[in-house]
Formats: structure tokens, C-alpha cells, sequence
């Protein structure tokens, strides 16, 4: 294969009995003709579909085959949050800063209409 990973392969230390690796970055993949580049600063989109006076936006095409078999119970209770995915965040490191993501309050349409509506009646 003629790409070239991104980010290295590592080992995810809370999931280490349950896989082997983490998703990986293979490269920057346009939307439009899905054409793969290995240059991790392509800031101007796809040259071949702006040459064509159709400007499109890369997105990050990941390698999900480590992650093969992985089920929402083998995912370790803690740490809570975005982190305990981690396994499937094409980052490394053992240690990830985080401000505690992941864990806000879902609120319903109609809560959030009603707040709305008492804001609004202060504000008058």
C-alpha cells in the first residue's frame, strides 16, 4: 500500500486485553472524488477538485480495521467520559488532557425551549 500512517501505531493500556492497537490516521481524504493524500498539511482542500473550480474540504480517513470486533461492552467503565473511547480517537498518548468532556446533561427540546423562553423575559 502506498500510504503512509500519520499517527504511529501504539498499544491502549485500559484496553490492552481486549486489542491489540488504536484507530490510526491513513491520510486526508476528499469528500468529493475520495482521493487519499499523505501530506498532513493540506490546508487548501483537494487540488484535483479545485483544478475543476469545485473547492472541497478534506476529512480524516482512519484505519478502523484494529479496532475489528470491539463492542460497546468491552469499553472499560472508567475513565468517564470522552477518554474512555479513546481506543477509537486517533491520538496518542497515556496521559490525555481533558476539561471533563463528554459528560454534560442531555436536555430535552422542550426544557431547553422554556429556558429560552424565561431568558428572553428577563432580558426585557
Amino acid at each position: 500500500m502506498w500510504l503512509v500512517a500519520l499517527t504511529p501505531l501504539g498499544e491502549v493500556s485500559t484496553l490492552r486485553r481486549f486489542m491489540a492497537t488504536r484507530a490510526r490516521v491513513v491520510g486526508l481524504e476528499c469528500r468529493r472524488c475520495h482521493a487519499v493524500f499523505v501530506e498532513p498539511r493540506m490546508f487548501t482542500g483537494c487540488p484535483a477538485c479545485a483544478a475543476q473550480s469545485a473547492p472541497v474540504n478534506l476529512t480524516v480517513k482512519l484505519d478502523l480495521g484494529p479496532l475489528h470486533g470491539l463492542t460497546p461492552e468491552r469499553f472499560p467503565p472508567v475513565p468517564r467520559g470522552l477518554w474512555r473511547f479513546g481506543a477509537l480517537l486517533p491520538v496518542a498518548g497515556d496521559r490525555p488532557v481533558s476539561l471533563g468532556e463528554g459528560l454534560h446533561h442531555i436536555v430535552s427540546p422542550a426544557d431547553l425551549k422554556e429556558a429560552s423562553r424565561k431568558l428572553a423575559q428577563r432580558g426585557r
